[in-house]
């Protein structure tokens, strides 16, 4: 729900209800739409078609019970000064009180709902995504437990129920302290706007002292003078709200209003383009991560639009969302964006799941995230889904991450520079397809599904036919640097040889100095695992940060298959005498593919130029960035 403004030309209810009771004896339309809780749609665009749908549950105030056989109808509401809108689509509550609207155009409605023996309710939004909405109807036995005796029910008056949906699809304490206010509009008659305001609480009951909302977020405005236009607004810190004006209430008549609200974010706009084909916004799903500057790691929640703490208590259920959730109409196009806060995003990591949500979950004891499993076939083993870094921690940088697989060939720009980065193929397959050409080991690099359906590509240490692979390459360059000195300068100066003993002492100079700051001695050759991996004994990156940049150029070399040539800079993926034709082809075809051969094939893949990082200001990435999805194959079923 967004802004509601200019409501004229409001309908007199009491010819309104005489219609739709002509209408609804005549021929009772439903919309045949299923009220699911579980349904991932809720908060979205229905489809690339730009049509929406609202639906909620009605529920009596005080004993909180469903109310079925609620007559409700959807009226569109006319412009100011346009004709009277027509009866749009009208439903009847089920034995679990809901009520459902589909296919419905972005715009302004209404919906009357009546039943005998209770107050007629006339409920005003507007419609712009899949919208919720749990609505309370007020029966006639029930006005003085609701209102209290001092305030009985006149059908020659008017009253106004205005709702603080602070995060639109939740209740509960976000929707507490919200101001609300209502005002009759300027040449309207000089008397009062009404006669009392309070404020509804847990038990259904009206606190006519309190000064703001509790949690069911609701404000009644008894006593309104009828058929006058009438402004109704809301306020509370660090949130902002929609406002409402010329709402008119007709006597006799409980008018609702709804006001969304959010928190003020400071953030930029994050667009995804779902370029896929095969997989409907519906079954794309986001999951955002990150952490604070304590280490405290955080989500994304979709529901309040905001960094949420990974041990709130419904953080579980919340990780995921797809992307209909995030759709926008923007010029008659649909657009799925959302808006990335600042706050929170150390480190962040983003998902993406092709078909179902992934597996994240929360470690309670180590209070940290447990993230999706690409290995384990009971989790997320055969789902298609993939990462890219998005981290903002006084500069945002976003980055593809493909140094444990790839999965989906992601493209990413800054809107600021519009320079691609990532990969631009015709189908994600594409690299796939490169890798089973082959006729060696690294075709086994390809993971399938029990159906024959590429799930991704995935990295030569998780393999152990490649445990030994880089074996010759590396006991060649260790035998080289045994006669020739190792003399390197990358932000500091490497010099030394291998040892008699198999060691490998070198020295390490600052830039163009004599001095020796620091001598490294790397006890024995690291295996091919290590090196694919790039971390662990005997060289770990828990070194000084000299002696870890030793190691990074270290290994990047060795799965470049240049370590030991006299330039290291070039000529990578080429065999030559010292690497036995040995080098890392998983990265090799990564680079072949991707925009500017440049990519993450393996951790350290930034060296001489081939970073894909992105980095912007905050005012610069405030113009947003997009990510785009590839053409996906049609999955065997």
């Amino acid at each position: 729900m967004k802004k509601e403004k200019q409501f004229s030309s409001l309908f007199n209810f009491n010819f309104l209800l005489s219609s739709i009771l002509f209408f609804a004896a005549a021929s009772f339309l439903f919309s045949g739409c299923v009220f699911d809780e579980s349904d991932e749609s809720t908060g979205g665009a229905a489809g690339a078609d730009g049509l929406y749908e609202v639906r909620g549950v009605i529920t009596s105030p005080v004993s909180r019970l469903a109310l079925s056989g609620i007559n409700c109808i959807l009226i569109s509401v006319p412009d100011a000064g346009s004709e009277p809108g027509d009866i749009y689509k009208t439903s009847v509550t089920g034995p679990d009180g809901s009520y459902c609207f589909s296919g419905l155009k972005a715009g302004r409605y209404k919906m009357a709902s009546f039943a005998d023996g209770y107050i007629p309710c006339e409920t005003l939004f507007t419609v712009d995504s899949n919208e919720r909405h749990s609505l309370t109807q007020v029966s006639k036995a029930e006005w003085t437990t609701v209102f209290g005796p001092a305030r009985p029910f006149d059908p020659a008056k008017a009253y106004i129920r205005v709702t603080a949906d602070v995060f639109p699809q939740l209740a509960g304490p976000e929707d507490a302290g919200v101001q609300i206010s209502i005002s009759k509009n300027a040449g309207a008659a000089s008397a009062q706007a009404y006669e009392a305001r309070g404020h509804q609480k847990a038990d259904g009951t009206i606190d006519w002292n309190a000064t703001a909302t509790y949690d069911t977020g609701m404000a009644l405005f008894y006593g309104v003078t009828p058929n006058q236009p009438h402004t109704v607004s809301a306020g509370k810190q660090g949130h902002e709200f929609a406002s409402a004006s010329d709402v008119t209430p007709s006597p006799g008549v409980l008018t609702t209003h709804i006001l969304a609200g959010n928190a003020i974010v400071d953030g930029f706009p994050v667009t995804i383009e779902n370029n896929t084909v095969n997989y409907s916004a519906g079954n794309v799903y986001l999951a955002v991560t990150g952490k604070d500057s304590t280490g405290a790691f955080y989500y994304f929640d979709i529901n309040k639009k905001d960094m949420v703490n990974i041990l709130d208590a419904n953080a579980a259920a919340n990780f995921c969302f797809s992307l209909s959730s995030i759709a926008t109409v923007e010029n008659g196009i649909t657009r799925y964006k959302y808006t990335q806060p600042f706050k929170c995003m150390i480190s962040g990591k983003s998902y993406i799941f092709l078909g179902k949500p992934g597996h994240i979950g929360v470690d309670k004891t180590a209070k940290a995230l447990s993230e999706p499993s690409a290995d384990n076939p009971t989790l997320d083993k055969f789902t298609i889904f993939d990462k890219y870094e998005l981290t903002c921690d006084g500069k945002v940088t976003l980055n593809t991450t493909v140094v444990d697989f790839l999965g989906i060939a992601f493209k990413l720009r800054f809107n600021s520079d519009n320079a691609d980065r990532g990969f631009e193929v015709l189908s994600n397959d594409d690299i796939a397809k490169e890798f089973l050409k082959r006729t060696d080991d690294w075709k086994n690099c390809v993971i399938k599904d029990g159906k024959g359906n590429i799930m991704r590509v995935i990295a030569p240490y998780n393999l152990t036919a490649f445990d030994n692979y880089l074996s010759q390459s590396i006991a060649n360059a260790w035998a080289h640097y045994g006669t020739n000195e190792l003399n390197v300068t990358y932000d500091w100066n490497f010099r030394g040889k291998v040892q008699p003993d198999g060691s490998f002492k070198i020295d390490i100079r600052n830039a163009n100095s004599d001095a020796i700051i620091e001598t490294r001695t790397i006890p024995y050759k690291p295996d091919s695992k290590m090196v694919f991996k790039c971390d662990g004994e005997p060289m770990p990156n828990t070194k000084t940060p000299q002696v870890n940049k030793l190691h990074a150029f270290i290994c990047a070399a060795l799965n470049r298959g240049v370590f030991g040539q006299a330039d290291m800079s070039k000529d990578f993926y080429t065999t030559n005498t010292i690497n036995a034709s040995k080098f890392n082809v998983y990265a090799q075809i990564l680079h072949q593919k991707a925009i500017g051969n440049r990519v993450y094939g393996f951790a350290y893949d930034d060296f001489y130029g081939k970073d894909t990082t992105g980095t912007k200001t905050y005012d610069e990435a405030r113009k947003g960035i997009v990510i785009t999805l590839p053409k996906m194959p049609a999955v065997t079923k």
